[in-house]
């Protein structure tokens, strides 16, 4: 069958639903009729759309940390210590590796021999092993909403229960997780992944049931990230889910720690996402941001990991327009952090937050000139999507990928050129070393070469040294 961007007709949704359900035995626990009327009981104060909404309403950024362990009672224990000492916003589920990635077997394994050890074995949640009445256990423990982190191309069952549980958040991205999670999953995989579900969440949007989509676009990577490809991808998931029916739609954003950057990049992404859906007929899909923290190597020091978390905090205070931040810890470095230490990371953040309260980073010459560029180098990418498609932006994502027009830098994927090469410039933003087959005009190839060679003649060393050293550290130290 032909990838097309058009909305699915019920066959074929009631098709893959079906497949989806018969993946575990816990998914004959759904049904989505009880699921809607489970979900018109959920009091609005734990449903995520309608918290973006307060928050856009009030200038408020939400904290979000990030936690999964296996046992539920443990879970509880934890989603709770994060919101009664943490005073988290909005509370996690992180899956386990094995639900993320369709071993369901192992990771019901991995939950008895974590309840048999009195400690988590997984790295997460493991929500199909659990199935639904154990997720709606742990969604009516707490009394703040629900997010899940389902940053994989293999989400659909995962997904489908925790829609089913009650919560109202999760990760989709047609291209962004396929591209930063897998190395050699099929494309085709991927996509009909996500459209599936972005026709679930639309069928439950058309039953009055809000369910919000983030697509994750670059923030995931681990490593550096330019502005630009964050745009892109977000705006290409995003196009893929709305033609589903996704009525609430959430881009992610990966601050790169230099503050110009970054608010321009912000700004662009927020008022560019909201033109191409205008643009392809979708102006009644809501739209928010989530601004990530580093998801690059930490340092081994806590205090320098906690550094790290305060400076991101500050460009989401300054930027002010992101419904919601995640949360980090000063334990990244070190391993799965406690929940001490999360409760940590949100009191720092929030504290940061409330000291640069009503403060934002004025307009300058040195942020319009930024997203100038920005804006540039995302609109000459989209411009080849549409062309290439035809009007079909997931053909044309598709054609772009395979050219190297449209690239995911650094991304783990077989199905990604891998040719575009990042790099900081002296004031640690992140430019385009090698442009790869990316459609960029020389004004802006000039513009990246320029802001190199400051940092270069600053360091006095070669551009391969540099190179090294932003992709292993965060931001290394001047030597």
């Amino acid at each position: 069958m032909k990838l097309t961007i058009d909305k699915w007709n019920d066959h074929r949704f009631q098709r893959v639903l079906n497949e989806t359900l018969s993946q575990y035995p816990t998914g004959k626990e759904v049904d989505l009729d009880e699921v809607v009327e489970y979900h018109r009981t959920i009091p609005k104060h734990k449903i995520v759309p309608e918290v973006f909404e307060e928050a856009r309403n009030h200038g408020r950024t939400l904290l979000n940390p990030r936690a999964g362990v296996a046992d539920l009672e443990e879970m509880i224990d934890l989603l709770l210590t994060l919101q009664d000492a943490g005073g988290a916003d909005l509370l996690p589920i992180n899956p386990d590796s094995y639900t993320r990635t369709e071993q369901f077997e192992k990771a019901k394994t991995g939950l008895e021999d974590s309840i048999a050890a009195g400690r988590s074995l997984l790295n997460g949640f493991p929500v199909v092993a659990h199935g639904v009445k154990n997720c709606r256990k742990l969604f009516e423990a707490v009394d703040r909403p629900i997010v899940t982190r389902s940053v994989t191309p293999r989400a659909r069952l995962l997904c489908t229960m925790v829609i089913a549980s009650g919560i109202t958040e999760i990760c989709v991205g047609a291209l962004s997780n396929l591209l930063c999670m897998e190395y050699d999953l099929p494309v085709e995989y991927s996509i009909e992944n996500a459209q599936y579900l972005g026709r679930l969440v639309g069928w439950l949007n058309e039953r009055g049931i809000k369910i919000a989509i983030e697509s994750v676009t670059t923030a995931a990577a681990g490593t550096l990230s330019a502005p630009s490809i964050a745009i892109v991808s977000g705006i290409v998931d995003s196009l893929i889910l709305a033609y589903q029916g996704a009525g609430y739609l959430s881009v992610a954003f990966p601050p790169m720690h230099n503050f110009v950057q970054d608010i321009a990049g912000l700004r662009t992404q927020r008022r560019l996402t909201r033109d191409y859906l205008d643009r392809f007929g979708f102006k009644d899909v809501v739209l928010s941001q989530n601004l990530h923290q580093w998801n690059g190597p930490f340092p081994a020091c806590k205090h320098s990991s906690l550094g790290l978390i305060a400076v991101i905090s500050s460009i989401a205070s300054m930027y002010g327009e992101a419904e919601q931040m995640m949360v980090k810890t000063g334990e990244e470095g070190l391993g799965v952090p406690s929940k001490e230490a999360n409760v940590e990371g949100l009191i720092l953040c929030r504290q940061v937050m409330n000291l640069l309260r009503g403060q934002k980073l004025p307009d300058s010459e040195e942020i319009r000139e930024e997203s100038r560029f920005i804006e540039m180098e995302a609109k000459s990418i989209l411009n080849k999507i549409v062309e290439f498609g035809e009007g079909d932006v997931l053909q044309g994502a598709l054609k772009a990928l395979e050219l190297g027009v449209y690239e995911y830098p650094y991304g783990v994927s077989k199905h990604t050129l891998g040719k575009v090469i990042l790099i900081r410039d002296a004031a640690g933003a992140v430019r385009f070393h090698d442009i790869g087959n990316l459609p960029f005009s020389p004004e802006i190839v000039a513009y990246h070469r320029e802001k190199i060679e400051q940092r270069k003649a600053l360091e006095n060393r070669e551009e391969y040294l540099m190179m090294i050293d932003d992709i292993r550290e965060v931001r290394a130290f001047l030597k």
